[in-house]
């Protein structure tokens, strides 16, 4: 966990405390144009038994400068759908079968494979789960990190390998000189991590995609990759999609959150207005779960029984019947469609709305 953490305010309401107030101010002066516009992107997975769908008709927006995380347990879609994004999804047995994804003009749904590649590493970057397997065991980092700056950068090699140390400097890597001559097996958690950033940052990517980047990371070395991100964001304008399992971490760098469950979106909102009053029962769940400084000992963790249905598992009605403590018989049999309204006071602009997709949400309205 990180500076930032779930706590409780006057009324008894899940809140976020600890984290930097200039964020909020910063965002709410912005109301940036959308650098990505996704609309209803579905992506299958072709098994023995048939098309199962693992992303199912999202939507969202990222404008420059936000932070948009999106959260889940394990099985929900969230790196599925990162990686559908880039053209990266594993083809077979993946495929995108509907939807776009619109960046500076172009669908990168219906790029040419070899447009989508030029995006890719240069408009978009991605930090990637785990960066032990993501690098290549056979080459030293600088040299990963130099590829990037030769394909998109047209650099000579000796310009990409001088590239690349300013990057290893750029995300805070000491010795960055002899750093780009090690191999990834000879470099901390922390240190590959970083690496794995200096790759995806090389040409000053609009967006940065950053799939669990403090994943196996101990508490210290994760604040610093957080507040790196957050001041190369801050410096480079980019927008963030931030997916991760922790929700401390999106409580100290989220602008927005979407919550995913099955392969669908279920619930999004402002980061503050999530945490004090969640509306969906998964996301309500997911909240109430956080450790909450000063709890009494003997007071048990809140838990959701039961498991996120497995790939090629649809049921009728909302995914989430089966473990809802609030759900009623309509749930079981008509899927809930996501339905948006403005946030509440204070909130600014298209970003300052919320919704949710439930029959019968907390508040009584999505």
């Amino acid at each position: 966990m990180t500076g930032a953490t779930a706590g409780r305010d006057p009324a008894g309401r899940l809140a976020v405390e600890g984290r930097d107030p200039g964020r909020d101010e910063r965002a709410a002066g912005r109301e940036a144009a959308s650098l990505l516009e996704v609309e209803g992107l579905t992506t299958v997975l072709h098994l023995p038994g048939g098309a199962a769908r693992v992303v199912r008709n999202v939507s969202f927006e990222v404008a420059s400068g936000e932070t948009l995380g999106i959260v889940g347990e394990s099985g929900c879609g969230k790196t599925m759908l990162a990686l559908s994004l880039i053209g990266m999804a594993p083809h077979p047995p993946a495929g995108v079968v509907a939807g776009a994804a619109r960046f500076r003009g172009d669908d990168l749904l219906a790029l040419p494979v070899r447009a989508l590649r030029e995006v890719r590493g240069r408009d978009i970057g991605m930090i990637f789960q785990e960066p032990m397997t993501a690098l290549n065991p056979l080459m030293t980092v600088g040299e990963q990190i130099a590829e990037v700056a030769r394909r998109h950068l047209d650099l000579s090699p000796r310009a990409a390998r001088g590239h690349s140390i300013e990057m290893l400097e750029r995300v805070r890597v000491p010795d960055p000189d002899r750093r780009a001559r090690s191999y990834p097996h000879e470099l901390s958690g922390g240190m590959r991590q970083r690496a794995m950033i200096a790759a995806a940052l090389v040409c000053d990517p609009a967006i940065l995609i950053a799939d669990e980047p403090t994943t196996a990371l101990d508490v210290t070395i994760q604040s610093q990759i957080l507040s790196l991100i957050a001041d190369l964001q801050e410096r480079l304008g980019m927008g963030v999609i931030l997916i991760t399992h922790d929700l401390g971490v999106i409580a100290e760098t989220a602008d927005r959150v979407m919550v995913m469950y099955a392969g669908r979106k279920v619930e999004e909102a402002p980061v503050a207005e999530l945490f004090a009053d969640p509306r969906h029962p998964y996301t309500r769940g997911l909240v109430e779960s956080v450790p909450i400084v000063g709890r009494g000992r003997d007071l048990p963790l809140a838990e959701i029984a039961g498991t996120v249905p497995e790939a090629g598992e649809e049921p009728a009605g909302c995914a989430f019947a089966s473990r809802c403590g609030r759900v009623e018989e309509r749930c079981r049999r008509e899927a809930p469609r996501f339905a948006e309204r403005r946030g509440g006071p204070g909130s600014r602009g298209r970003r300052g709305w919320r919704g949710t997709a439930c029959h019968n949400p907390w508040g009584g309205t999505a």
